[in-house]
């Protein structure tokens, strides 16, 4: 009995301790993390893509490589989460400047702004987030960039579509699918130049304006509803 009792507290004892160190260690292991993904923006803001290597990584951040590896593997595994991390970041931009007060808007002045959400989404630091989006995909293939980039199509044009409804806006095209397909690409790739070296001669409310009439003739029936049919 007595032997049972002495082996029974120690092991209360380790589980506790185990409970007081877990959270510090997860605290280091995502400051780390945190590191070498602040380290890994600043190599390529200098070097660019060609330039990335994880020995460089490693030193700006301040762990030994071997460190960094446990954590990412190689480059790419840097590369990818980095890009994963800017188009999560466009898409709560996103959300949070489209408020049900702008679905309500007129159909154009609602376009308007959903494409400045979209522009602006990647206004910020927009020359190492272009290199990201448009370059990093070619060195480490698809993969999360996919994934993560097909959920930005789907709620930029659910976003449409709910201003569609609520005003009951006819869309000139049949095939759906394929119309809010070409929109969206159209307006991506527009953002994508204007956020690197191309556009510089026209401003962001110039690219809006035009991008807005763009979608707006492309894809939307704005007669009234007792003028879509002729005689009627």
């Amino acid at each position: 009995m007595k032997k049972t009792t002495s082996t029974a507290r120690p092991k209360a004892t380790k589980k506790a301790a185990k409970k007081v160190i877990k959270k510090p260690v997860q605290n280091r292991s995502k400051q780390t993390r945190e590191a070498i993904l602040q380290a890994s923006e600043k190599v390529l803001a200098q070097d660019g893509i060609l330039g990335f290597n994880t020995n460089r990584v490693a030193e700006l951040a301040g762990v030994s490589i071997g460190s960094l590896y446990q954590y990412y593997p190689n480059k790419q595994e840097i590369l990818r989460e980095l890009v994963t991390q800017v188009l999560d970041r466009r898409m709560e931009h996103f959300r949070a400047r489209i408020s049900p007060a702008v679905l309500a808007l007129p159909p154009r002045e609602a376009i308007a702004q959903i494409v400045g959400a979209v522009m602006d989404g990647g206004a910020e630091n927009s020359e190492l987030e272009r290199v990201l989006i448009q370059q990093a995909p070619l060195f480490v293939g698809g993969g999360r960039f996919d994934q993560a980039d097909s959920k930005m199509m789907p709620l930029v044009i659910a976003t449409v579509e709910s201003v569609l409804k609520l005003r009951r806006i006819r869309v000139r095209k049949k095939e759906l699918e394929l119309a809010f397909y070409v929109v969206f690409q159209a307006v991506r790739g527009v953002v994508a130049i204007s956020h690197g070296h191309g556009f510089k001669a026209y401003s962001r409310d110039v690219l809006v304006q035009e991008l807005t009439d763009l979608v707006a003739r492309y894809l939307l029936d704005e007669k009234p509803l007792d003028e879509s049919r002729p005689g009627a």
